[in-house]
Parts: structure tokens; sequence; C-alpha cells
């Protein structure tokens, strides 16, 4: 974990279940599903796809993933959205996207690793339900990621090798995240504690 987040956070124990971004661990905001939704956000390779599913399936309402959606709509890969339009558009789409399930309610959202670049979605997110932030570190990331690394599905941010990257956008996005975080969890935990840790905090 970088220093940043230790400094930042103060997020000591790593087998503590949720630490609220203050480093309080009580819950942060009441979650009402008639008027709000549950967001993951974290960098790619923190497991958000993966927890969204599993805890929508508990709570029996309705899953969405952003980069799904936006993909869905322009009929290519994020890999052919950004290498045909550049990251821009695919960033403009991806804001349209999410004032589209912001407008819902009840839903559990997987949301893009990049989401919070835009201050417009920042506001978004934070004004539209809760937020659990999948804190991990750039090994743990490298580690998931690195088999993945020919994938064009998914184009690199950088010419920077996979490892490098994921330090560098790490340092680069930490603040944002923990801008918008009600809640953060240990991206390194077992998907059955996590969705545990998250039905806990609602």
């Amino acid at each position: 974990m970088s220093d940043f987040i230790n400094k930042k956070v103060d997020v000591q124990n790593p087998d503590s279940y949720t630490v609220h971004k203050h480093g309080e661990q009580s819950k942060a905001k009441y979650f009402d599903p008639e008027s709000m939704n549950i967001f993951f956000i974290g960098p790619r390779g923190s497991g958000k796809t993966t927890l969204a599913s599993r805890v929508s399936a508990e709570l029996n309402n309705t899953c969405i993933d952003t980069d799904d959606l936006v993909t869905q709509r322009a009929g290519k890969s994020v890999a052919e959205i950004v290498s045909e339009k550049g990251w821009d558009t695919f960033r403009l789409m991806e804001h349209q996207v999410l004032q589209e399930v912001c407008a819902k309610n009840n839903c559990t959202v997987a949301t893009g690793g990049g989401i919070v670049l835009l201050p417009e979605n920042r506001e978004l997110l934070k004004q539209s339900g809760i937020v659990f932030y999948l804190i991990a570190d750039a090994e743990i990331l490298y580690a998931r990621l690195k088999d993945k690394e020919d994938d064009n599905a998914r184009p690199g941010l950088s010419d920077l090798p996979l490892k490098e990257e994921l330090g560098q956008t790490l340092m680069q996005r930490e603040g944002l995240y923990l801008e918008v975080t009600h809640f953060i969890l240990q991206a390194s935990k077992d998907t059955y504690d996590l969705v545990q840790d998250v039905l806990s905090n609602l």
C-alpha cells in the first residue's frame, strides 16, 4: 500500500473489514435503495465487476458495469474506441453513461478505473449513492493483470511497462478515489468476505 494511502487513510490493519475514509469504522452514509445506488470504484484489476455482481445477487437488484454499457452503446471495445477517437471521447461516453445510471436507483454499479478523473463524475458519485473504494497496491494489481497484458480489449494508459504504469496511475488517482469514498475495502481479501463487508455497511 502506498505511503499516500497510509498517511491519508491510516489503513493500519490489512485484515480490517472496512475502513471509512477518515479512518472511522462506522457507517458513513445510510443506504436507501429507493433513492440510491451502490458504486464500486478503484483501479483496473481491483475486482469491482466481480464484487458488484456478487453483491447485486445478494440484494436482488440490478447490476451495471459502466464499461460494458459504453462498449454496448459504441458497438466497439474500449481499445477500439480509444484507438479510433481518443481517450477524451471515451471519457465523454463514460460520463453520459454515468449520468444515466445515476438517474436510476437500487443498482449495484461497477465503474471504470478512470471514472473519477472528471469532476462532474465525482459529484455524481457523491450525490447518487454509497461509494466503496477497492484499495489495492500495484503489486496486487500486477499479479492479477500480468497475464492479460495482451488483452486487446483493454488499452494501456501509457507506453510504460505494466507494473510501472499501475504504480503511476495509482499515484495520480488515489486522491480522487478518496474524495468520493464512503468506505474502503481491501481488494486483497476473498470475494465472499468482501461481500459480507459491503452488506454489513448498508
